[in-house]
């Protein structure tokens, strides 16, 4: 996902957020495993790739300024938008 924007995410569950991109499309995001803190903290992402998300980068849940947990991202599908 190039340029995603975690701040505009929606949770789902604690495995699955959808995240928009800098031209509104949408991907459904898919973590390894469960991930605390997803919900309500600010998520920073660490990537192998400057400005994308891409399998196998980690998504880092954070509270005042500590990460919460760290969540490798599994796999991304683009949502169809109509």
């Amino acid at each position: 996902i190039v340029d995603c924007q975690l701040g505009e995410r929606v949770y789902l569950d604690s495995r699955h957020v959808i995240v928009p991109d800098a031209s509104s499309r949408t991907y459904l995001v898919t973590l390894a495993d469960s991930c605390h803190g997803l919900r309500s903290n600010r998520v920073i992402a660490w990537t192998r790739t400057r400005h994308q998300l891409a399998l196998g980068d980690t998504l880092a849940p954070t509270h005042q300024g500590r990460r919460v947990d760290e969540c490798e991202v599994e796999h991304i599908h683009e949502l169809n938008v109509k």
